[in-house]
């Protein structure tokens, strides 16, 4: 048995399930070790016979359901009454269904397990986390989740998955960009590891094609790419949102574990197009299904989290890179490379718990399921009764139908239809513009370009890895902020800025050409760092935001796919390019980046419209289509004559069925 420590001391808790069982056990330990703990079990006495083991004062317990709202605010008004304050909620009430076969499970047995098992998660954050913030207290979750999560045991399968839920809660939503910015990033590394060269000969002077080789696994990644954007629009809306992620995620699969086997140099390179084919794919499934299922005042927010975590893969696959270079043999760039295939298979295994996309299912007829979707994804503790959820829901049919009225959502349409180009040429532009600033080639290139300024080897490395770190903060920067500055204001600034650094990085490089300096080679370096400064905080994450958003439902998805094509086709001629180039011409390589940045800047300026905090719906105003309700302007007035509207809508809604039944 533990020693008891007090390591709890001073500590509040509230502990779910409390009465019996593990939950028993844990309110023991927490008092054994200095805390104060109020029970919350729907067994009243059962709570209060383990509270009163405890010394006076110690614990407390209360009748309630943790699937309920209104009882988790009794939980935290009793236990701040009671005890002063709150540091931990360990939620820990489960049931178990009766052991069976799925198919004889009833509907009424799968409501309880998921409600208690997973409900409880939402609630106990949406109520107790607002305190911890305006209290200013580093608050503390402990999730009581099952092996069975991840290891179902027979005959449990809903249980199973009530708990893999709380798993997905945790990790699901980070995977998709996760496995994109990894991917796309390994190579960098993987281009400095010596054991690598060694295995493919890829030295200088060892085969005379060792240049062109080099290119070519970042060109064919790039052209894979191209060709998964340009297949995402039609994935996407023949096999729903959900299934495009999955059909994404077993390429990658595929694509790096063959990766990472490879026995020569032409299976790495078509595993590499391979690869590329499935972040194409990726990259646009992932920030098509966050925009759809986002709120409008936080879709910035949501959707920037996809650069997020595109930039924590570029992290860690620098990191990785930087840790494995000291290995000896084939494991040194094999390893790295086999981990593309971890979170893609997380992904296929999470994907069966997210909501399908409610505006995919309006397109697909399936109107009562879109609806309760966006019911769920939606609430909001200060609307209980969900009416924004429903207007939302009812301005997207009305738009839905007006959109169906002016085409059939074809590839076509979107290139004949003036309104519909003018979309497309900005979502083009500003996905092939992210990559005129020259951060790709910075990224896949940079072991060569720090040993141009005098860092070598691991060194070298590390460097890489570091810029790429900075990356992770500058897209959580804009995560917070694009919804209150703007997405245009963002691009400004961030192409106003790579173009200052990359001046001032192009004046170092020509110096260091006709003399050494320390001090010279540390300002390339600053630069180097300035610019995934501006690009990560103002850019990346920027561009899927605003590309995701400018399409209407019916062509969203192909005109993403478009968009997408942007970024792969820059790609593809700025890496292909950048080893020969590089070498003949080296900094004067980064003029074309400055004077397009630069002249990014003022088509930003004349030709982009601001589409911060209107619905997806409202954006179609900006590019001159009717719309049906503008849900961001709306008083509170027109609100109320909105939903005498829709109530007189379902009402003759249903008696026409009625006459149709009749």
């Amino acid at each position: 048995m533990l020693n008891n420590t007090g390591k709890l001391r001073g500590k509040i808790a509230i502990v779910t399930g409390g009465g019996s069982g593990f939950g028993a056990g844990i309110v023991r330990k927490f008092i054994a070790e200095g805390a104060k703990v109020l029970i919350l079990d729907i067994n009243q006495a059962d709570a209060e016979g383990v509270a009163a083991e405890a010394p006076s004062g110690a614990a407390s317990a209360i009748k309630g359901d943790v699937s309920s709202e209104l009882d988790w605010q009794m939980a935290l008004k009793l236990v701040l009454k009671e005890f002063g304050g709150l540091d931990v909620v360990v939620n820990n009430a489960g049931v178990l269904h009766t052991s069976g076969p799925s198919i004889d499970l009833d509907e009424e047995e799968y409501d309880r397990v998921m409600t208690i098992n997973v409900k409880q998660l939402f609630w106990s954050t949406k109520v107790i986390i607002p305190y911890f913030t305006s209290n200013n207290r580093p608050g503390l979750f402990i999730n009581t989740s099952s092996i069975s999560g991840a290891r179902p045991r027979p005959n449990l399968v809903w249980y199973a998955a009530s708990k893999g839920a709380v798993n997905s809660i945790v990790f699901f939503v980070t995977l998709g960009s996760l496995s994109y910015g990894y991917s796309a990033s390994i190579i960098a590394s993987t281009l400095g590891q010596p054991e690598f060269l060694k295995y493919f000969k890829l030295r200088e002077g060892i085969d005379d094609n060792a240049t062109a080789l080099l290119g070519a696994t970042n060109g064919l990644f790039q052209t894979g790419g191209l060709l998964g954007a340009l297949a995402i629009g039609y994935c996407s809306d023949r096999f729903s949102r959900r299934g495009s992620i999955l059909i994404s995620s077993a390429v990658l699969v595929v694509g790096g574990g063959l990766q990472a086997g490879s026995v020569n140099i032409s299976m790495f390179l078509v595993m590499r197009f391979v690869t590329g084919w499935g972040v194409g794919l990726i990259v646009g499934a992932v920030p098509l299904y966050q925009s759809e299922v986002s709120p409008p005042h936080s879709r910035g927010f949501l959707v920037g989290l996809h650069g997020v975590l595109i930039g924590s893969g570029y992290a860690l696959a620098g990191w990785v890179g930087y840790a494995t270079y000291p290995m000896k043999g084939n494991i040194q760039w094999r390893l790295p490379l086999a981990l593309q295939v971890v979170w893609p298979a997380m992904l296929i295994a999470g994907t069966y718990f997210l909501p399908e996309s409610p505006r995919w299912l309006l397109q697909q007829d399936r109107t009562d399921e879109a609806l309760a979707v966006l019911k769920r994804i939606h609430h909001d503790v200060k609307d209980p009764s969900g009416n924004f959820a429903v207007r939302e829901y009812h301005a997207m049919e009305e738009q839905f139908a007006i959109d169906k009225r002016m085409g059939d959502g074809t590839f076509k349409e979107l290139v004949t239809k003036p309104h519909n180009l003018k979309r497309v040429v900005i979502g083009f532009l500003t996905m092939f513009g992210a990559q005129s600033t020259g951060t790709l080639v910075i990224n896949n290139y940079g072991v060569t370009l720090y040993s141009n300024v005098g860092y070598s080897g691991r060194v070298a490395i590390a460097l890489t890895a570091g810029w790429v770190t900075v990356s992770i903060l500058g897209n959580y920067i804009t995560s917070l902020f694009v919804d209150r500055l703007g997405r245009v204001r963002f691009m400004i600034i961030g192409f106003t800025g790579i173009t200052c650094v990359l001046i001032g990085e192009v004046i170092c490089l020509a110096l260091l050409e006709t003399r050494k300096s320390f001090g010279i080679s540390a300002a390339a370096i600053f630069f180097l760092f300035g610019h995934i400064a501006f690009f990560s905080s103002c850019i990346d994450a920027t561009t899927y935001i605003y590309a995701s958003e400018i399409f209407p439902t019916y062509l969203r998805a192909k005109g993403l796919s478009l968009s997408l094509s942007g970024l792969f086709l820059g790609s593809l001629v700025y890496t292909q390019a950048a080893p020969s180039a590089l070498s003949a011409i080296g900094w004067k390589y980064y003029l074309i980046f400055i004077v397009l940045s630069a002249a990014f800047v003022v088509v930003l300026c004349l030709y982009f419209p601001e589409t911060k905090n209107l619905s997806l719906e409202e954006i179609a105003r900006l590019f001159g289509d009717p719309i049906a309700v503008e849900l961001s302007r709306i008083s509170d007035k027109d609100a109320e004559a909105f939903d005498v509207a829709i109530e007189s809508s379902q009402a003759s809604k249903q008696t026409v069925q009625h006459m149709e039944k009749v």
